[in-house]
């Protein structure tokens, strides 16, 4: 996850980028005359089981000769019998002071990085509503395989998704999410073998 001068075809900017596992990743960038302030923030999503483990947040560098490399980065675990929803946050920061022509800037960057338990995901069911409240459609699909676009009924008013999960003592649990009419996406998460959950975006087109 991470911040890169950029120079091609597009021109010279900065970006930030990320693998699936940083999920509801936001960033930002405040450039002044004393230089440029970068942040970064996501949440990675494990599984009651990945839930024991020891995250380790380690700081990445480039040098001035294009070689990257981290160093040790502080750590967060807790038991595997935590309760879906339990959060544990980190923040690294640092500084980079330049002095060129007598002027002094200095760039910051600062990551915050959540690490969410989420029971296992096993199905879903995409259920669609009339006005009057009757169900339209319902649709089942195993995680990470829904469609990249859903065209809801015309007459669907709204639309409830239901994640049904393991839990760490091995019971169902099921959440529910509704979208009104006129949502553009859907969210779902699969989990992967690693322990982490992924989000996969539907698209919902509804038509004219």
């Amino acid at each position: 996850y991470f911040y890169a001068n950029m120079d091609d075809e597009v021109g010279t900017y900065t970006a930030h980028f990320g693998n699936e596992a940083i999920s509801d990743g936001s960033s930002s960038m405040n450039v002044t005359d004393e230089g440029t302030d970068f942040t970064l923030e996501g949440v990675i999503y494990v599984t009651a089981a990945a839930a024991g483990r020891t995250w380790f947040l380690n700081p990445v560098y480039q040098a001035a000769d294009g070689s990257v490399y981290a160093i040790n980065g502080s750590g967060t675990s807790s038991s595997g019998d935590t309760s879906e929803g339990a959060a544990f946050w980190q923040t690294i920061s640092a500084e980079y002071t330049v002095t060129q022509d007598g002027k002094t800037t200095t760039d910051s960057i600062t990551a915050k990085i959540g690490i969410i338990l989420m029971y296992v995901p096993e199905r879903l069911r995409f259920i669609q509503f009339g006005s009057d409240g009757a169900v339209l459609t319902l649709e089942e699909y195993a995680p990470g395989t829904l469609p990249e676009t859903i065209r809801p009924e015309a007459d669907a008013a709204y639309l409830v998704v239901e994640t049904y999960k393991t839990a760490f003592d091995g019971k169902t649990t099921v959440s529910r999410t509704l979208y009104e009419r006129g949502a553009e996406y859907i969210d779902a998460y699969s989990a992967r073998e690693d322990g982490i959950c992924v989000k996969q975006a539907t698209a919902l087109d509804w038509g004219k």
